[in-house]
């Protein structure tokens, strides 16, 4: 079980080591292999990743990514899927399907992921989400539901259920009088980073079809992704990677298509 959010240093995806002797840095645990030239065999000790390491050591390449079985579309627009440690903002005009997709992106990601993932809900309660479950066919899924509107309590569900991949649903529904949407989102942000957990946020839209918050928001998560209907057809809707993707290109989209029956299929996925 992970420690308490509050007490976890940052750590680095993929462990750095060095020498306490010498320093000299490494990969992979074990005997420092330059003491060991001269017969002193100095265990080498995990690095801390808050201070500076060689960018030799630092494997990011190895980075991995939490992809979307059946949801291909999205799995290439994300560039091979999501990235643990990020948070994601999913933005979109009401009632166009945010939390429908976010319901299903939940249960494909969680198929391949250790332990179930979490979908947090700050403006319905689990019996609403279950309804809406139904509708995708995604009720009978593993993943965790919980209705909370305090940003601070959701380091400790994610510490607790140990997830890979959490959907936060919505950003405006964990804001107050006492707190606008920018420290929110720092301090889902600060969680994920810590925890390692890939988060996606659902985000209300303006009436100009414009996320709801301040530049800052754009310039503080990771990646930018807009929800909107295709323009020709009522009911296909566009998964748009826009204006911001820290680890991949902007502008690929993800064509869903959604049934009589409510529920959402990649367009790649059917062909």
């Amino acid at each position: 079980m992970r420690a308490k959010h509050e007490g976890v240093a940052a750590v680095s995806d993929h462990e750095v080591y060095s020498c306490p002797a010498c320093s000299t840095p490494a990969a992979l645990p074990g005997h420092c292999p330059e003491c060991a030239k001269k017969r002193r065999y100095v265990k080498l000790v995990r690095h801390d990743s808050r201070l500076p390491v060689p960018m030799s050591m630092v494997r990011g390449a190895d980075v991995p990514r939490l992809t979307v079985p059946g949801l291909p579309g999205i799995e290439d627009a994300m560039a091979g899927g999501f990235v643990p440690g990020t948070v994601t903002l999913l933005y979109g005009g009401p009632g166009i399907g945010k939390s429908r997709l976010a319901l299903l992106l939940c249960d494909r990601v969680g198929r391949l992921t250790p332990r179930p993932p979490v979908y947090v809900t700050s403006e319905q309660m689990p019996g609403h989400i279950k309804l809406t479950a139904a509708l995708v066919g995604v009720e009978r899924s593993p993943m965790l539901v919980c209705y909370q509107t305090q940003v601070g309590a959701v380091g400790d569900v994610l510490s607790e259920s140990e997830a890979s991949f959490a959907v936060v649903d919505s950003v405006q529904g964990m804001t107050d009088k006492d707190a606008g949407i920018v420290p929110v989102v720092r301090e889902i942000i600060r969680v994920a980073r810590l925890l390692r957990v890939a988060v996606l946020c659902v985000s209300h839209a303006t009436k100009d079809d414009d996320y709801s918050g301040p530049r800052t928001v754009e310039h503080d998560v990771d990646a930018m992704v807009e929800m909107t209907r295709h323009p020709d057809r009522a009911d296909t809707l566009l998964w748009t990677v826009e204006r911001k993707y820290r680890f991949g290109p902007i502008g690929r989209q993800a064509v869903i298509v959604q049934d009589g029956e409510g529920r959402l299929h990649d367009y790649r996925a059917q062909q």
